[in-house]
């Protein structure tokens, strides 16, 4: 699964949304492969999170070059993931290219 255009760059204003559904007697993990979002603004007055990924309850943004666990859980039958970019991209600080993310279905 990955993010608008990856490896390319996403664009703004995306709103992108997807459900896995689990079988029976199995557990998801998903792993991140590369996460590299446009995390806060340059003004005061904008520091909240601009451009995130969300795993039902687990929040990833900012950047992450490595491979992950960032969800491993039994109980769920399904699971949503979300992805949302701001209005505006600050280019000239970073280039933001999105996320990749890998995810496997185990036996108990």
């Amino acid at each position: 699964i990955h993010s608008p255009d990856f490896p390319s760059y996403y664009g703004n204003s995306r709103d992108c949304f997807i459900t896995i559904d689990v079988p029976a007697n199995k557990y998801l993990s998903v792993y991140i492969i590369n996460l590299s979002l446009e995390n806060k603004g340059i003004f005061s007055f904008m520091d909240k999170i601009k451009d995130y990924l969300l795993i039902d309850d687990i929040l990833a943004y900012g950047n992450n070059y490595y491979p992950a666990v960032i969800y491993n859980r039994t109980e769920s039958r399904s699971i949503n993931l979300e992805f949302k970019s701001d209005w505006i991209t600050i280019s000239f600080l970073r280039d933001p290219k999105g996320f990749l993310l890998y995810f496997e279905c185990n036996l108990f």
